[in-house]
Order: C-alpha cells, then sequence, then structure tokens
C-alpha cells in the first residue's frame, strides 16, 4: 500500500482541515486549552481553589456569588498573575520480534546514512554493518519522565493583569442584596502538543496486534515530526447579585461572558518512509514534505450559574449549578503544503460548537478553632455527554471525558493582620491517553498551593503559589510516550475595603 504524491499531499490537506483532538498521537486543533484551569483570586488559589464555602470575600464573585451576601462594606480588588509552563516528552520504542531494528531509527540511535536511501535494512545491517551501521548505546537508569530523559522540552512564560472587581451592598425593598461586577483577561489559553515520531499508519495503534501487510507487498509507513500549539488569551465579563434569604441560607445568581483570539500553530514535517515487508524486512528513505497551518481561532461562551450557601458559626456548605451553554469557535487558517511536486497555499475558515451540558460544584469550609479554618471542593463538568458540532470526523480519537477535581485547603491566622494559606487539588483532563485502561476517565494533574493574606491600612494583599504537573503514558504495542506538564503559578491580589 503506497500513497504517494499528490494523492497523499490532498489527504494530509483533508486532514488538517478536519476537526479532531485529543493530546498524545498528534491531533487538529480544535477546543484544546479550553477547558484548562484558570484562577482569578489569590486567596481561591492559595487554598487550592477549595473556595466554594467561601464567605464575605469579593473572591466568591469568582467561585460561589452567593458568599458575597455577607460582604459589610464596598469592595474592590486587582489581580495579577504570572507563569511558567514547561512541556517535554519521552519516546521509547521497543524492539520485538518484527522488524527488529525499527527502534533504533525512531529512538535515534541510529541516524541512516542518505547513501542508503532505499536499501534493505538487512543489506546495511549485515553486509556494511562495520561502517555503515553505527548504533550508539542508549542511556539507561533514568526516570522516562524526568527531563533528562526527555527527547524535546518547551516552556512558556508570561504574566497579565487578571481582572478588576468591585462589590457593593444595597439595600432594596428592605432587603440586602450586595453587587457585583468585574472585567479582565480571565483565562490564559496555553496549549502544546508535539511528537517527533508521527507514524502514518501508526504501526502500534492496534494493542498487541501487528502492523497489517500483505504477502504480496509492502505497507508504507510515513515519518514526520508533529507539531501543535495555541496561544491566548479571553477576555471575561462576569456580573452577580446576591442575597442573604436568611442568616443561615444565601443564594446568588452570576451571569459570565467569554470572548477573545488564540494564535495557532500545527505543522507536520516529513522526515521519511518506511517500508515494511514480508520475512521481517524493511527499508527506510528520507523524504520532503511540509504541511502547516497557522491563524486565529475566536472564542466566544456566555454562562449563568446559580449559587447557595448554607452556615452555622462552626460549618458552611456550598454548591454551585451553572447551567448548559454553548463554546463558539471560528477559525481562519492558512495552510501551506511544500513537496518535491507541488506547493500550494489554501484558506480554511469554519466553525464549530461545543455544547456543554450543566456541570456543579460542591464544598464545605470546618472551623474547629476559630483562628484554623479547614476548606473542601468537589467540581464536575459532564464533558462525555456534551455534543461537538460538526461532530467528529475521526473514529480513533474519543470524544472528552468528564472533568473531576478535588480540592483541600487550609487557612491559620495567628494574628488579626496575618493568615496563612495552603492547600492541595487533583484536576481532571478530559482526553484519554492510548493505551489507558479506563477509557472513560482521563489523568489528572497535581497541586501544591501555599499563600498569604496580610491586612494592611491600605487594603489586604494575597499572594499564592502553585506548582501543578500533569504526568501521563500512551502505550502502544511499538513504543510508549511518558508525556509531562508542569505549571509555576504566582497570583497576587489586592483588595480595598471603602
Amino acid at each position: 500500500m503506497r500513497r504517494m504524491g499528490r494523492a497523499f499531499l490532498v489527504g494530509l490537506i483533508a486532514t488538517f482541515s478536519g476537526a479532531v483532538w485529543a493530546q498524545h498521537r498528534g491531533d487538529q486543533l480544535s477546543f484544546q486549552g479550553f477547558a484548562g484551569h484558570n484562577e482569578l483570586y489569590a486567596r481561591g488559589l492559595a487554598v487550592g481553589g477549595a473556595f466554594t464555602a467561601a464567605q464575605g470575600d469579593i473572591g466568591c464573585l469568582f467561585y460561589n456569588a452567593a458568599g458575597l451576601a455577607s460582604l459589610q462594606q464596598i469592595q474592590v480588588s486587582t489581580t495579577a498573575e504570572f507563569y511558567s509552563k514547561s512541556w517535554w516528552e519521552n519516546q521509547v520504542y521497543r524492539p520485538n520480534r518484527m522488524f527488529i531494528t525499527l527502534p533504533l531509527y525512531l529512538e535515534g540511535l541510529y541516524i541512516p546514512d542518505p547513501a542508503n536511501n532505499g536499501r534493505w535494512d538487512y543489506e546495511i545491517w549485515i553486509e556494511q554493518r562495520d561502517s555503515a551501521y553505527v548504533v550508539s548505546e542508549p542511556e539507561l537508569g533514568l526516570d522516562p519522565f524526568s527531563e533528562k530523559a526527555a527527547d524535546w522540552k518547551r516552556t512558556a512564560d508570561g504574566q497579565t493583569l487578571n481582572q478588576l472587581a468591585s462589590a457593593i451592598p444595597l439595600s432594596l425593598g428592605g432587603k440586602r442584596f450586595v453587587a457585583a461586577a468585574s472585567y479582565g483577561i480571565g483565562n490564559t489559553l496555553l496549549d502544546y502538543d508535539r511528537n517527533d515520531t508521527y507514524l502514518d499508519p501508526h504501526i502500534g495503534y492496534d494493542a498487541y496486534g501487528v502492523a497489517k501487510r500483505v504477502s504480496t507487498d509492502t505497507l508504507r509507513v510515513n515519518w514526520f515530526q508533529y507539531a501543535r500549539q495555541r496561544e491566548g488569551k479571553l477576555k471575561e465579563a462576569r456580573v452577580a447579585i446576591a442575597s442573604e434569604l436568611t442568616t443561615w441560607l444565601h443564594l446568588g445568581l452570576s451571569a459570565t461572558r467569554l470572548w477573545g483570539d488564540t494564535n495557532d500553530r500545527q505543522s507536520l514535517n516529513k522526515v521519511g518512509w518506511f517500508d515494511l515487508a514480508k520475512d521481517n524486512r524493511m527499508r527506510f528513505s528520507y523524504d520532503t514534505l511540509r504541511v502547516g497551518v497557522s491563524g486565529k481561532s475566536s472564542f466566544s461562551a456566555a454562562t449563568l450559574a446559580v449559587g447557595a450557601l448554607l452556615r452555622t458559626s462552626r460549618l458552611r456548605m456550598g454548591t454551585v449549578l451553572t447551567l448548559p451553554y454553548t463554546a463558539k469557535r471560528s477559525w481562519n487558517y492558512a495552510l501551506d503544503s511544500i513537496s518535491v511536486l507541488a506547493s500550494a497555499r489554501h484558506n480554511l475558515t469554519g466553525e464549530q460548537e461545543l455544547r456543554v451540558p450543566a456541570s456543579f460544584s460542591f464544598g464545605f469550609a470546618l472551623l474547629p478553632l476559630d483562628p484554623l479554618e479547614l476548606t473542601f471542593d468537589y467540581r464536575k463538568v459532564p464533558y462525555s455527554k456534551g455534543r461537538f458540532s460538526p461532530a467528529l470526523q475521526d473514529t480513533v480519537h474519543p470524544s472528552w471525558v468528564d472533568q473531576e477535581d478535588l480540592a483541600f485547603g487550609a487557612a491559620y491566622s495567628p494574628f488579626d493582620w496575618l493568615s496563612l494559606l495552603a492547600g492541595y487539588r487533583r484536576l481532571g483532563q478530559v482526553f484519554v491517553p492510548d493505551g489507558n485502561a479506563f477509557p472513560d476517565k482521563g489523568p489528572a494533574a497535581e497541586a501544591f498551593t501555599a499563600g498569604l493574606r496580610i491586612r494592611l491600612r491600605i487594603g489586604i494583599f494575597d499572594v499564592a503559589w502553585e506548582t501543578r504537573r500533569l504526568r501521563y503514558y500512551d502505550s502502544y504495542y511499538s513504543n510508549t510516550n511518558y508525556a509531562v506538564e508542569r505549571l509555576k503559578h504566582v497570583v497576587v491580589t489586592w483588595t480595598l475595603g471603602l
């Protein structure tokens, strides 16, 4: 089976104009990054995001609007964010009884000589072993997830003024309300994926099967370097109103609108091709083909959330229901393709929708001692029940799975002017790695947080630190990919009471 020339080029262009996504073998630009976790308030981040049962704080605007109801004075706040995010991956290919030397090429232990283009591997291995087939020794004893073992690494740094917010207590018709609003660059979309051994077809995807071929022909496997990235920020406008229905029950309603653009880029850079034949024969040749898209995506979404807070002197319980909503993405890309046979540029435009079902969060805050507060949060977004329009065209990559987050936090106030904060959380991902034992559950990132709250005459300063790491691996018959994403985060909030 040979896919050459224009037919192959046209096929790649059709692939780039499709709509598929996941995380591992190289997936098309879609809603990557949209389901990320962003923090708009330092105190909430410092306790691991376990803030659904908070009260009397302007930061409740971003977690549970019902907590605003006990605010006693006008508050204004602003938040700044500093971050450094890194990605790296280690692709480990393993030899087997079929095509024993193939992993040496893909691991980079053997660098083919262009003079041997198209020659059968056994000819080079046996006839020219002493001079042409020099294979480096693999480095042993490394943690496969470590930076030292990685095949590549990428880092992105940035800072932004996240939000400006205000909250005002009001009295209407003898009832007490609190109105709040915020505006800012609320969400940073930062996504990167790379695969230096993107194979088409992927020889090891069929679990423990072997590459399909016939006795009278060869299977052509094309080898590419794949990369995809998205960088951008979504603006956010949020309004909320909260009411103290009784002394023990508070209710809140919030509405949020997101919109903004991202710069997107995706590329396939061909390294060469393998022919896999019967009798365990294999040959390799360098080849040239570059296909890439670049341009902008425009995102928009509007959400409505209802919150409630039950409270006693030592215990508070909060819950938030976010109603179903539709996120939209439109794109305008330029697709460039360069090969020995043809060069072309195409414009790609289109629209896509993600219909997100209702989601909820639940949390409680326990005050066992006056200076100590313990918090817990659980959040679930059932993306598995969501709908993408147009629907997926790729039956290999699964749709998103449910996103589940767990968070724990603690706040200790040894003095009236100082609070010490810490937290831990597990952040569920919406993709499932290839070869995962549970096809309906994604991996989870682990995050540790810490922070300070300092009360001064000129306001309250909150600062939070977070270190977050996601580790997972894709497992195939031919190889295992060990992938890591790491985020280092500092968020600072200044709040002034009037």
